[in-house]
């Protein structure tokens, strides 16, 4: 996980386009929360984006 954080995210950042995004949340949208085995509500996903964008790496995606 440290890899994906560390290297693969800052570039799927830089490179990928809303368009890309869009289509990998509909592609992950129908799986279970892995915690909780539930469907994520939206609310809740729209809370854990903001959380992962805004938080620095390495817990986070965000620039700080």
């Amino acid at each position: 996980m440290a890899l994906e954080e560390r290297e693969i995210m800052p570039l799927a950042l830089q490179v990928l386009t809303q368009a890309d995004w869009n289509e990998l949340d509909d592609a992950l949208a129908p799986e279970p929360d892995p915690l909780t085995g539930l469907e994520s509500e939206a609310a809740y996903r729209a809370l854990f984006d903001r959380i992962v964008f805004t938080v620095p790496p390495p817990l986070g995606l965000g620039r700080g």
